[in-house]
């Protein structure tokens, strides 16, 4: 079961009370109001809610690149479809930056932002235990939609324009490839 822990400056180390593994961290200055806030509280709890390991701190605990599971956690941090396509595309892509994501993770997040709520919901909701299992490849989930897998023809390109990371960016972010999450 996941809980949320909050965190301040009055903490007391001395103590070693660490919150249980799978916890939300949120410190004192954490805002409802202020979008990077509620961004990092959804992903945390995206992150939970899909099997994935929780980032402790600056650490990157493993890469999710073309799993199943975390094109599902960027969807449902961004599922809002009251908030603007820009917002959700923030939202996704904050996530995806956790785990090393590949142009095709953002591409395929787009392109599941940009289809029916209701119908994403639908196929999730049918297919939980497949497309959360770390086995599960974004090829499969993407077939799962009728959308051709990554790296075949018509497969779209991410949203360059309204991504908050460049081509760049996501080549260049991590050093070296981490092990894969399991």
């Amino acid at each position: 079961m996941a809980s949320v822990w909050q965190t301040g400056n009055a903490v007391r180390t001395d103590l070693y009370l660490d919150p249980p593994e799978r916890s939300i961290t949120v410190s004192e200055h954490w805002d409802a109001e202020y979008a990077y806030s509620v961004v990092e509280l959804a992903s945390d709890a995206a992150t939970l809610v899909v099997g994935l390991p929780m980032i402790q701190s600056d650490e990157f605990p493993c890469g999710a690149s073309g799993q199943s599971r975390l094109l599902v956690a960027a969807w449902l941090v961004s599922a809002d479809e009251q908030q603007p396509r820009e917002e959700r595309i923030f939202a996704a892509d904050s996530i995806l930056l956790r785990f090393d994501p590949a142009a095709e993770d953002l591409a395929l997040a787009h392109a599941l932002i940009d289809l029916p709520g209701d119908r994403v919901e639908s196929v999730l909701d049918e297919h939980w235990e497949t497309v959360t299992a770390p086995r599960t490849s974004a090829g499969e989930l993407a077939d799962l939609f009728g959308l051709p897998a990554p790296g075949t023809p018509g497969f779209p390109e991410p949203d360059w324009e309204t991504s908050y990371w460049t081509k760049q960016e996501i080549d260049e972010w991590w050093d070296s490839p981490d092990h894969l999450c399991s």
